[in-house]
């Protein structure tokens, strides 16, 4: 009984370790599309995930406020080159959208150096009129009659407000349905893999490549393949003519009408892999008749290669390191050395300086971006320019967009209609604008330069 019992388990054994030997061979004939699976699958969450840092307000059924800051702090090179006495140019714009009952508040003001010369309130209260209040221009709120275009403009604003967000769904939707019919699509037979070194930052490093190769007529069947099934999918083709506003979806006959079926062209997909798993860059290879163009990324224990050639006038190399929290680029022009490019990240501000030197020009761009809550997001950016040793000054731009409870709208009961206006109000109008502006220095400047034009237009015109 012991013998039979043995046998059995022997027979048992054997038949599982032949079962993992197939498995291992299946794996292994398969593991090139699996690669490519997975740098799909990795491909799409890096989408997902910028798409949905873009989705956080519902813009239909909540009051939605905008705030936004554009400054422009002038440099003492600025100063001296144009003569201006100024420090900070500032245009503040906050607009206050209530979807569902079609409101819309606009207000804007103009400062320098910390000194309002416009503030202005513009009320859209679904109606055919607008409503302006100049708040200490004008003693009257003033009302603005709207023709049925700019109504209908208006409106269409409204409706893109709340497309935004179901067209960031949908488009989101329709990258990961495409994603699936290319992975389905995937022939291990078209697959070259080989291992390869790669030198980046004279550091080398061992990785294997896996190569799709679509050429001519396969690249061709490959398109209309996937095509094909994209056509099929009832899911996709709501989407296109929903969202992408597509009569009719026929994308094979679009493609067949504009590429012979003997196309010329190649297209090798390559991913590079660090070990047996870890997907660690990519590039994308084409080929034509006229022209081969490539772009290839690759970020290999922090070290980074990216490469561009259109084939004709572009030619870049970028390629560097990561030590600590900063990111050291060199850039590579058409054989010629550009300059550097410094990437640096401290609590989700990132600080890029890029350090033209064959011009002598350093921009400095801080960017970020927070989500406060699925209520709150904000944006903040920054350019700061030297040229030629000379600071051209400092541009910041921020946007908060928050879910507010109301929207405030001033008393336009007794508005007066701009083309009811009396000779006394229109002068009025006109006095307070121009004392108000008296003061500001780029009004003043605007005034000389189109005096100068006008000037220069008479003297011309003497002359013929």
């Amino acid at each position: 009984m012991k013998k039979k019992v043995l046998i059995g388990l022997l027979v048992i054994f054997i038949i599982l370790l032949a079962g993992l030997i197939g498995f291992g061979i299946y794996l292994n004939m398969n593991f090139s599309t699996m690669i490519f699976e997975k740098g799909l699958d990795k491909l799409y969450s890096i989408s997902n995930s910028v798409l949905s840092n873009g989705n956080t307000i519902n813009y239909e059924n909540q009051i939605v406020s905008m705030e936004n800051n554009l400054t422009y702090t002038m440099s003492e090179d600025v100063k001296t080159l144009t003569g201006l006495n100024l420090d900070t140019i500032s245009v503040k714009y906050n607009m206050v959208i209530d979807n569902k009952n079609k409101k819309m508040l606009n207000s804007i003001s103009y400062l320098e150096d910390n000194k309002e010369f416009i503030n202005a309130d513009l009320l859209y209260n679904n109606d055919k009129y607008s409503y302006i209040d100049l708040k200490d221009i004008f003693s009257k709120v003033l009302k603005v009659s709207l023709d049925e275009e700019i109504n209908n403009s208006i409106n269409e604003l409204f409706d893109s407000m709340i497309d935004s967000q179901k067209t960031i769904k949908d488009t989101d939707r329709l990258m990961y349905l495409t994603k699936e019919i290319i992975k389905k699509n995937l022939n291990k037979n078209d697959i070259v893999k080989k291992d390869i070194s790669v030198t980046i930052d004279e550091k080398e490093h061992k990785l294997t490549e896996y190569c799709y190769q679509l050429e001519n007529e396969k690249l061709y069947n490959f398109i209309v393949s996937i095509s094909t099934e994209m056509e099929k999918n009832s899911e996709i083709t709501t989407i296109l003519k929903e969202i992408y506003n597509m009569e009719e979806v026929n994308l094979v006959e679009s493609f067949k009408e504009e590429v012979d079926s003997d196309l010329q062209e190649k297209l090798y997909i390559s991913l590079y892999v660090s070990g047996k798993f870890n997907i660690v860059g990519f590039s994308i290879n084409e080929v034509t008749k006229y022209t081969e163009a490539v772009i290839k990324y690759i970020n290999v224990n922090n070290s980074y290669l990216c490469e561009l050639n259109n084939g004709i006038d572009i030619q870049m190399v970028i390629e560097g390191s990561k030590e600590n929290n900063a990111i050291n680029l060199n850039v590579v022009n058409n054989d010629t050395e550009r300059g550097t490019i410094t990437v640096t990240e401290n609590n989700g501000e990132y600080t890029i300086v890029l350090d033209d030197t064959a011009v002598g020009d350093v921009f400095t761009i801080k960017y970020k971006y927070e989500k406060v809550s699925d209520k709150e997001n904000k944006l903040n950016l920054e350019l700061g320019i030297m040229s030629a040793g000379k600071s051209m000054g400092i541009l910041k731009y921020t946007l908060n967009t928050k879910v507010v409870d109301k929207l405030d709208e001033f008393d336009y009961s007794n508005a007066i209609d701009v083309n009811s206006l009396s000779e006394e109000q229109t002068l009025e109008l006109q006095t307070n604008l121009q004392q108000k502006l008296s003061e500001s220095v780029l009004f003043n400047l605007l005034l000389t330069l189109g005096s100068y034009n006008q000037l220069d237009t008479g003297y011309y015109g003497s002359m013929y």
